[in-house]
């Protein structure tokens, strides 16, 4: 099959996404290209989905809509072209180029093969000027990782820093969410043997893995095996071995490289501190054993969140024990994570952000009291699978135990969090009609599990075993998922109790300004709102804050600011249309909605959220808006949905 670039990628999400016809220009004002090269792009897309069951039809006036004739057909391509956890990303300030030299210099490296400048050049047809202009970015992009270009006559063109550092800039520009990247750098056949002395192993020791983790602990021993081959190893102080060795997950570390030594020849040995930091930091679906010092450390933490957030949202998630429970767990492996400097990749962010904004919010509360406690700063990576612990319990809260009808198994491959907010979602949804009879991992699986099931749910492809039972969903479901599950014809009415001309201010509806910084957008309009009295400059301060946090950009040409703490009266929301986009983040940005919603109607945020979402991504507002909207056509477009 043709490889398709990432604007055909995006493109055909966007279509996949929507429900209705889409214009070329609105898809070329969220693409930053012209109408004309929408065009040419849907030919190309054409001639490839017209061998999968579908066409990228056009209609005069009305613009583009994806049919799809043959669904077995398509979702062949859907599962490997618009997988589950794919999120259109409009393009920023990082090229195709750039990223391209950055992954030939680490492939390179990782196979310990040097790399001269004209050789790398004409590997990526351009001029040896083209890429010693573009050296300049690389070094920009490499500073995150405190790492750095260096090239001499000798030794061509490396990467050089921390080997730790090093290492997770592997991880992260090779293999973050790519299987076929490790496929063509690793033997496919020692790859599966790693897995199979992995999942050994842990078994005997009871010690279950995630099935995202055990591969992502693949990818990292394989590296581990490259680095030693090219002799680059890890260094810790005495204190730290001394800690890592009175761990359980020491010993099972020795094993796996004792028995990697034995069926594939490699020797790994000064990698036992490395694995048994991956197996510490990682994220268990059962009980770490930690000693009652330790879990009391974690409790209090979980206890002075928890009253913060009671604070901060009047939301009080103190008496819900499984919460809690949920929340050791994760906590007892994400310190360790903090501790040891090491990020944990969350393929499912965007998705999270989107479908559960409100929990979201909540997990970003949550660090901050973290980081007052412990002196740790939590990324939006760790902040994103906190989320879906509160997620979880969001869904938990009001609901009724009541008799069930059909016996749903959910199998995920994404860890405990995930199967919980799965669980809780569907049981919100569908209430007295299932029973969650069971979540599993794919290790565990079994035909006895299936034929006990009326329904299996999978985040994960099941190759394995066949049943007509068996439906693959996304890991964070939306409202089309719980729908499509069964084929319920009600439609989704949000739960919106407010006037809707009466929170979205027309005096705070401006279009056509022209800022170069995300900043110089929120100065000018919290201090419009500030003027106006709808916030106060302690809200204001909050706004700034929370942005420095985890961006507000949600991709689709769209960022949301908001505070954390807000003690107005009232829910006001301003709306910002740019003249040209900016660079928010990492993505572009031209249309901004600042909400200021009173921490005693947070839960009025997620309505609100939702509403916005459906209005700027599902039904293509931002680029309406961009183009054409007046603030009357916004309010009568909203009010439409909010109804429907």
């Amino acid at each position: 099959m043709k490889t398709l670039t990432e604007r055909e990628r995006s493109i055909l999400f966007l279509l996949r996404r929507g429900k209705t016809y889409q214009t070329g220009k609105s898809i070329a004002i969220l693409m930053g290209v012209s109408p004309r090269t929408i065009r040419n792009d849907v030919k190309a897309l054409n001639r490839v989905l017209r061998n999968y069951g579908a066409e990228i039809v056009s209609k005069r006036g009305m613009g583009y809509k994806l049919e799809i004739r043959n669904n077995t057909k398509f979702s062949e391509i859907d599962n490997h072209v618009i997988d589950n956890n794919h999120c259109f990303t409009f393009p920023a300030e990082k090229s195709e180029l750039l990223l391209l030299i950055i992954k030939k210099i680490l492939i390179n490296m990782l196979v310990n093969k040097k790399l001269y400048l004209q050789e790398l050049a004409d590997e990526l047809f351009i001029s040896l000027t083209t890429l010693k202009n573009n050296l300049p970015a690389v070094n920009n992009e490499l500073k995150k990782f405190d790492l750095k270009v260096k090239i001499d006559r000798f030794n061509g063109i490396r990467i050089e820093g921390d080997e730790d550092k090093f290492r997770y800039c592997v991880s992260e520009y090779i293999f973050r969410g790519d299987n076929y990247a490790s496929h063509q750098l690793f033997s496919i056949d020692e790859m599966m043997q790693i897995k199979d002395i992995i999942t050994k192993i842990l078994l005997n020791h009871n010690f279950i893995l995630t099935d995202m983790t055990i591969n992502n602990l693949i990818i990292h021993i394989q590296i581990s095996i490259q680095r030693s081959l090219a002799n680059m190893h890890l260094s810790y102080s005495n204190q730290a071995k001394k800690e890592l060795r009175n761990t359980p997950e020491f010993t099972i570390a020795a094993e796996i490289i004792n028995e990697i030594k034995n069926r594939l020849g490699k020797n790994i040995d000064s990698e036992i501190y490395y694995l048994t930091q991956h197996l510490v930091s990682s994220g268990k679906l059962i009980y770490h054993q930690m000693n009652s010092f330790e879990l009391n450390k974690i409790h209090n933490i979980i206890m002075k969140v928890m009253e913060q957030i009671k604070i901060e949202t009047s939301i009080d998630f103190t008496k819900d024990l499984e919460l809690r429970n949920h929340l050791t767990v994760h906590l007892s492996a994400a310190l360790n994570r903090l501790k040891y400097k090491m990020n944990i990749r969350n393929d499912l962010l965007n998705q999270i952000k989107y479908n559960y904004p409100l929990a979201f919010e909540i997990a970003v509360i949550a660090s901050k009291k973290i980081k007052e406690i412990t002196n740790f700063s939590i990324n939006e990576d760790e902040i994103g699978y906190i989320a879906i612990h509160f997620g979880a319990a969001l869904e938990r809260k009001g609901i009724n135990e009541k008799n069930n009808i059909k016996k749903i198994l959910i199998v995920c491959g994404s860890g405990l969090a995930t199967a919980s907010l799965l669980r809780e979602k569907l049981k919100g949804f569908f209430g007295n009609q299932i029973n969650i009879i069971e979540t599993t991992s794919l290790l565990k699986l079994n035909v006895e599990m299936i034929n006990q099931a009326d329904l299996i749910l999978t985040t994960v492809p099941i190759n394995n075993l066949k049943s007509k039972k068996i439906m693959l969903i996304n890991p964070i479901l939306n409202h089309k998922d719980l729908v499509e599950i069964k084929n319920i014809l009600n439609g989704d009415k949000l739960n919106i109790h407010f006037d809707l001309k009466k929170i979205f201010i027309k005096e705070l509806f401006i279009k056509g300004v022209e800022f170069k910084t995300k900043y110089e957008v929120l100065d000018y309009i919290t201090n419009l709102m500030e003027k106006h009295g709808y916030i106060d400059y302690q809200t204001k301060q909050s706004i700034f804050e929370r942005e420095k946090m985890a961006s507000t950009e949600l991709g689709d040409l769209v960022a949301i600011p908001h505070a954390l703490e807000n003690n107005m009266n009232k829910v006001a929301i301003a709306v910002c249309i740019l003249k040209s986009s900016i660079i928010w983040d990492k993505e572009k940005v031209q249309v901004v909605f600042v909400l200021s919603i009173p921490k005693n109607q947070a839960e009025s945020y997620e309505y609100v959220f939702r509403l916005l979402y459906k209005f700027l991504i599902d039904e293509f507002g931002a680029s309406k808006l961009i183009y054409e909207f007046t603030y009357e056509d916004m309010i009568h477009n909203l009010e439409n949905m909010s109804s429907r």
